[in-house]
């Protein structure tokens, strides 16, 4: 050990890809020598400064020795533990700050990724190899360490690292260890990462709104608002960089795995249970410690969990703990976050995940209804429909009018309420006036062929409301047709479309536009039992107007489909 350990200090240890061995190393490797060997060694490798260099020393052991791993026939393992466990402590990811008042040009993730991007890679290409020789359960704090690099989108995690981590992780819980000890995934989950790790560190910055047990506080005192944070509070954002990657990944692994309680079935077996409904009040300090961040990247990966974590509670667990409130306080504010406070391109990232975040909250689990479908009416609760009330009025609308000149967040706002019209089927007739006004200001303006994608998602609110809205449409049609006639004109009269494979192209939006007419077509013949003239046709409206303009003839010329009952 003492040869290969004075010749990686003379060594690039960072000269070839991390799943290449240094073929200068693998020379200076002793003959015989053993995993138990490699163990013994490690105290030795503390004197070698480069952690990097520690690591290429145990995969220059191992590779030189693949054949021989599997030939051992001694008990070795306590020095698998004794190298997976020293691999894990190098590679886990945790940066060193201060907390000074000097440190504002300090950037935590890219501190992360210059130390463990390569070194990440490497340990886990170890792990890899010595679980696979010998399958064997790793000890906690290791697995703690492969967690923190199952995301790629983080800046210590590379893609190749990532599928490493998320390998090793199902062929540790679904293993069978020869001496009999399997892995318990909620224990790890609950005991490892929640209790033992992620509370600690997210204890001294856990809003108010709810208690250190996880549960909703009866007194919420309001806490002083400072300037400068303290990076000694928020250890897991500054210093302690995988935790958010590690509850993400808790909160899905929680999702899908089940646990049993008392309760037994017909058949006298114990029922199985999601994880989430046992262990809920685990996760709530840390997801609304993560909601209340203000920071773009934070916010949305908060959301995103948020997300991820209702899904998996059981419906109405959250009402039943008086914790549904809570995240929408908590929630709810991303919706304002718009220019020109926010960045145009910030905002957009926001409201994309704020907006279905809160869909959730109401009620409207599943994506937005296929727009060729029939529309159902969605059973909702007192509750929900006051919270979606509140999104499309205090959300929607309100976002809409202090940044419709932002035509990027047009089409998201537009988007956002087709989906909420689609969910709520006939609830979202009362909109109406506030609905078609918006669309009317999107489909003419004279300018609006410059940003096709927010008049696509115009055109497809206007859908939505008709499939939807049908049985008051009546006393809108005539504004619906002045509508489409004024921007189907506009489309037609734009020379400058894009050459390149943009979409929408002109193709797209004028067939968007033809079913729109073909739908209102439909809900004038299916209402004109109501009118006084129960023959009226579609035809008969806009006959007038193609008469003056020729061009307006293929806008309503077909009348073939018939989404409306």
């Amino acid at each position: 050990m003492d040869q290969i350990v004075e010749a990686v200090k003379r060594c690039d240890a960072t000269g070839s890809s991390p799943s290449s061995t240094c073929p200068e190393l693998v020379e200076h490797v002793p003959s015989g020598m053993k995993v138990q060997d490699i163990a013994a060694g490690l105290d030795k490798l503390s004197s070698v400064s480069d952690t990097v260099k520690s690591l290429r020393v145990i995969q220059a052991c191992l590779d030189s020795k693949q054949d021989d791993l599997q030939e051992e026939t001694e008990d070795i393992s306590s020095s698998l533990s004794e190298i997976s466990d020293y691999v894990g402590r190098i590679i886990l990811p945790v940066v060193q700050t201060s907390n000074g008042d000097n440190d504002d040009d300090d950037d935590p993730a890219s501190a992360a990724r210059k130390q463990f991007l390569f070194k990440g890679e490497l340990g886990l290409n170890i792990l890899h190899t010595l679980t696979t020789h010998h399958p064997f359960t790793l000890s906690p704090s290791a697995l703690l360490s492969v967690v923190a690099y199952t995301k790629p989108q983080d800046s210590w995690t590379s893609d190749t690292s990532a599928d490493t981590a998320r390998s090793l992780l199902q062929s540790q819980f679904s293993q069978e260890p020869p001496a009999g000890k399997k892995l318990n995934k909620a224990d790890f989950i609950t005991d490892t990462l929640l209790t033992q790790h992620l509370r600690p560190l997210f204890s001294k910055s856990r809003p108010a709104t709810v208690t250190a047990s996880g549960r909703k506080a009866a007194f919420v005192e309001e806490q002083p608002s400072t300037v400068l944070e303290d990076k000694a509070a928020k250890a897991w954002k500054y210093s302690h960089v995988y935790a958010i990657t590690a509850f993400e990944w808790a909160v899905t692994a929680a999702a899908t795995t089940t646990t049993t309680t008392n309760t037994t079935t017909k058949s006298g077996a114990a029922a199985p249970v999601p994880l989430l409904a046992r262990t809920w009040h685990m996760f709530t300090p840390v997801l609304l410690t993560l909601l209340d961040e203000s920071e773009t990247p934070l916010k949305v990966r908060a959301l995103s969990i948020f997300g991820a974590f209702w899904s998996g509670c059981p419906p109405g667990l959250m009402d039943q703990v008086g914790l549904a409130s809570v995240f929408e306080d908590a929630v709810f504010p991303a919706v304002h976050f718009l220019p020109n406070i926010t960045p145009e391109a910030e905002s957009r990232l926001i409201l994309n995940a704020a907006y279905p975040a809160l869909f959730q909250l109401a009620g409207l689990r599943k994506a937005a209804v296929d727009q060729d479908d029939d529309t159902a009416t969605v059973a909702l609760t007192t509750a929900q429909r006051k919270l979606l009330d509140r999104i499309i009025r205090e959300g929607i609308l309100t976002g809409y009018f202090h940044a419709k000149d932002h035509i990027q967040l047009t089409s998201v706002f537009c988007d956002k309420l087709s989906y909420a019209v689609n969910g709520m089927g006939i609830l979202s007739v009362k909109y109406l006036k506030d609905i078609l006004p918006m669309v009317s200001e999107i489909m003419t303006n004279p300018f609006g062929t410059k940003h096709t994608q927010s008049l696509l998602a115009a055109i497809q609110l206007l859908q939505a409301v008709l499939r939807c809205c049908w049985p008051r449409i009546s006393g809108h049609q005539n504004e619906i047709i002045r509508i489409l006639t004024v921007c189907w004109l506009a489309i037609a009269d734009e020379d400058a479309w894009a050459s390149d494979n943009s979409t929408p192209t002109k193709e797209d939006l004028e067939a968007q536009m033809t079913k729109a007419a073909a739908m209102l077509s439909s809900i004038i013949r299916n209402n004109t039992d109501d009118q006084e003239q129960p023959d009226m046709k579609l035809d008969d409206l806009v006959s007038p107007l193609i008469k003056k303009e020729p061009l307006l003839a293929p806008l309503f010329a077909h009348h073939a489909i018939s989404p409306v009952n």
